[in-house]
């Protein structure tokens, strides 16, 4: 009873970030993080041992200010990262997300985009809640073939050097979270989130990989 009410929360908080990403309605980024938080302090209080789940951090909310255009590419960023936080909670418990508004499944994928004009001292300093040891840690603990895991590990070690290097290349990003994602949804999204917490932001819906 207490699962399906979480999904349901979950969904409908993942399910407005998506409309909202879409709509490049960044001034909900607010409303989400309210939204968002209240439900992972009832998740933090109904699964108190989950240390994952103890560690996911609460959503800020960004006021976009004089600077239109930086504050409001901040603010989607904000919506993504709740977005990806709510399927991280979701696969933490072993809910079911299926029924999750998204676009990739109708055929579009997320487009990486390297923001302009940030250098690679003020992506270092993000707070780096993904590294590519725990995307390994969960590698390891996949249910697949050795050479699906090294063929895994290799492709986010390329993912990492090409995040690393000084003229990042989007259109390769995209390739290897495309590949990665014929192996694992969750990986895929993991390489999605790491690149965020790097400087790099997601639009939605923009281009199709094929």
């Amino acid at each position: 009873m207490v699962e399906t009410y979480l999904l349901k929360s979950l969904k409908r908080i993942h399910d407005d970030c998506e409309r909202a990403l879409r709509d490049d309605n960044y001034r909900v980024n607010t409303s989400l993080a309210e939204r968002f938080n209240e439900v992972l302090e009832e998740v933090k209080d109904e699964y108190p041992d989950n240390q994952r789940i103890q560690d996911i951090s609460e959503a800020e909310g960004i006021s976009v200010g004089t600077n239109l255009h930086r504050g409001s590419e901040a603010a989607l960023n904000t919506i993504q990262e709740i977005k990806l936080e709510t399927l991280k909670i979701a696969d933490t418990l072993d809910l079911d997300t299926d029924d999750f508004e998204d676009i990739s499944s109708s055929g579009e994928f997320a487009v990486i985009n390297v923001q302009q004009g940030q250098s690679q001292e003020q992506a270092q300093t993000q707070v780096q809640r993904v590294t590519v040891e725990n995307i390994f840690e969960d590698i390891d603990g996949m249910m697949t073939s050795p050479e699906e895991k090294e063929e895994l590990r290799d492709l986010v070690q390329k993912f990492e050097d090409e995040l690393e290097s000084d003229e990042t290349d989007a259109s390769r990003l995209r390739q290897i979270i495309a590949k990665a994602r014929e192996y694992s949804d969750d990986i895929a999204r993991k390489l999605i989130m790491m690149a965020t917490e790097r400087g790099v932001y997601i639009l939605l819906g923009m281009s199709l990989l094929n």
